[in-house]
């Protein structure tokens, strides 16, 4: 639709201020809406898209903006009050979500036909760790 990166970067944004103002008025959180507008822009949907890369990238700067803003906005109090139950749920996610892509991998080299969730990075490397087969193990090529 849109072959320009900055054509494309502006009508999601319009798209993105548009679906916005709709979910306040509906009375959505604004994260509802946003990922509304990554659906509607994307292949799915409009295609509108196609710089991938780009986008890829202003994703991530839009996640960890939005990270930097909850953490200014956590209260301290509320943290301590919480602590063990919000350290044993995070062990917890960490704990399942590790172990889940573990077993994807593991059913995957079994010739298994599925489709992989996207997990961060270090989750990735931590199911390959776990699952490595002898031949890729450095103590294989001693």
């Amino acid at each position: 639709m849109f072959e320009e990166i900055f054509n494309q970067f502006a009508a999601v944004m319009l798209i993105a201020a548009g679906v916005g103002a709709v979910g306040l008025l509906l009375r959505q959180p604004l994260i509802v809406s946003f990922i509304a507008v990554g659906v509607l822009v994307g292949p799915s949907a409009l295609n509108i898209v196609t710089a991938e890369a780009e986008m890829d990238l202003l994703a991530k700067m839009g996640v960890a903006v939005l990270l930097f803003l909850v953490g200014l906005r956590l209260d301290v109090q509320h943290i301590r009050q919480m602590g063990a139950v919000a350290l044993a749920t995070g062990l917890g996610q960490i704990a399942l979500t590790a172990h889940s892509h573990a077993d994807a991998r593991i059913l995957e080299r079994a010739g298994a036909d599925l489709v992989l969730l996207p997990f961060s990075d270090a989750a990735a490397e931590a199911a390959d760790r776990l699952v490595a087969q002898p031949e890729d193990s450095p103590a294989a090529d001693h």
